[in-house]
């Protein structure tokens, strides 16, 4: 199994430390006071200021139960995919049993607010097995509106080109899963067995 290196473990946090700027500068250019979670709004989020980690990160939008659009994917990303995932449906390439799964922490994490850190293995069609960890967390709209969700893989680097560019052709594992509080608490977990 491989874990990756070291380097996005910095990634990640290097990501959460940026993220969390953004939500102090957010709470504190607030007039809405301390009874709602005010969300970075996605203008503010400049990817250059995490530019050593680009190839890693993502920003979805969830536009229905059915759509869960990638408006950025990282070359990173886009290489072990095989193509450039942006402009399409995450969900085409998540394994279908894993859909109501992904629009289940999707919705919550835009609609609670909150964030979601995820461990997960990957069995490739050669049999190589990777895990992968992401961590996500919203954005708001212009209107200060959560509906986007911006976030870093640590896409492992000994992963080929196009591994794993059909869901039929990869078995997917949840190893380990949570919500993250951002100021809203965090919601209940999905109860998988009713998804």
């Amino acid at each position: 199994m491989t874990a990756g290196n070291s380097k996005p473990n910095i990634a990640l946090t290097s990501f959460q430390q940026y993220w969390n700027e953004l939500l102090e500068e957010a709470r504190a250019n607030s007039d809405l006071g301390h009874k709602t979670c005010p969300i970075p709004k996605r203008q503010s989020f400049n990817p250059m200021k995490i530019h050593r980690y680009l190839q890693h990160v993502y920003i979805g939008e969830l536009k229905s139960d059915e759509l869960l659009e990638v408006r950025l994917s990282g070359t990173a990303i886009d290489e072990a995919a095989g193509f450039s995932l942006k402009g399409g449906n995450y969900l085409d390439i998540c394994p279908p049993s894993e859909h109501k799964f992904y629009v289940a922490i999707c919705k919550a994490v835009v609609g609670w607010p909150c964030g979601m850190k995820m461990v997960r293995s990957i069995t490739l069609k050669d049999g190589r097995v990777h895990q992968f960890t992401s961590l996500s967390f919203p954005l708001a709209d212009r209107d200060g509106v959560p509906r986007y969700i911006v976030g870093m893989a640590n896409i492992a680097k000994d992963i080929s080109h196009g591994s794993f560019p059909h869901p039929d052709s990869v078995t997917s594992q949840i190893n380990d899963f949570k919500f993250l509080d951002v100021g809203a608490g965090m919601p209940p977990l999905p109860d998988l067995l009713k998804l």
